[in-house]
């Protein structure tokens, strides 16, 4: 009699046990069952966005920017030209601009010639290099490089005055010549603007319509297909290290 009751109670105490491991969440099985974490949605699913609807939109100055998500195999359809930046042929193709030691002579339309003396002896907030890039007739201007300490920067001199400004980017013109779009992405170190800029462009005169900074996305390899839609790269992050890009359009209004 004594056997069967100590088994008995031997076979409770076994199974008061295995629950107890099972609620401390003592194996890998129960872990698995009872997981409820959602793993994170894949970086490269587009948003569900209606068919013909755009996901974001932009406001630059009086005009405003929709954007679409677009394939891969649209956004080939327009090769990306890369900007010219080798100065020893820019030079070769451009009698008006010359170089000398540290010293970059551009001739104006005047036959006065004016002057962009790198300094490249201070590590500091002067330190600046010229580099002679472009010539943008189209627009009655010269494209220099520029590069700083920590950053780098795009001039443009006119031709007629001598005058520049500074643009963060080589400008990407319009086809019907009337806009320019500088687009600058620097999502991680921050040594660069994050963002574009948009000019008008008015019988070679610049105005800049508007300078519109980005926190969480940015544009690269921006390219106009008309007078009013460009397409281009678009760079997220997730983390600190993980740079993303997806394919868009932008609608400008």
């Amino acid at each position: 009699m004594r056997k069967p009751i100590l088994l008995l109670v031997l076979s409770s105490l076994l199974i008061w046990g295995c629950e107890s491991s099972r609620q401390k969440g003592g194996t890998a099985d129960s872990l698995l069952v009872t997981d409820t974490i959602v793993p994170e949605q894949d970086i490269y699913a587009k948003p569900d966005v209606p068919a013909g609807k755009p996901f974001d939109s932009v406001k630059a100055g009086d005009k405003k920017f929709l954007l679409y998500y677009i394939e891969k195999s649209e956004f080939d359809k327009y090769p990306y030209t890369v900007p010219d930046s080798s100065e020893t042929i820019a030079l070769k193709k451009d009698p008006a601009v010359r170089r000398k030691g540290d010293s970059l002579f551009i001739r104006l339309e005047n036959g006065r010639e004016t002057v962009r003396v790198n300094n490249t002896l201070d590590d500091g907030d002067d330190y600046v290099r010229y580099k002679y890039v472009s010539d943008l007739a189209v627009i009655g201007k010269k494209g220099l490089d520029l590069t700083f300490y920590e950053a780098d920067a795009y001039q443009l001199t006119d031709i007629k005055t001598g005058d520049s400004i500074f643009l963060w980017t080589p400008p990407v013109i319009s086809p019907d010549k009337k806009y320019f779009i500088c687009s600058s992405c620097d999502l991680m170190a921050g040594f660069n603007s994050n963002g574009f800029q948009l000019y008008e462009i008015n019988n070679g005169h610049l105005k800049e319509v508007a300078e519109v900074n980005l926190e969480k996305w940015g544009l690269e390899r921006v390219q106009w297909i008309n007078n009013n839609t460009l397409i281009a790269e678009y760079h997220t992050m997730a983390g600190e290290e993980q740079n993303y890009f997806r394919y868009v359009k932008l609608i400008m209004q």
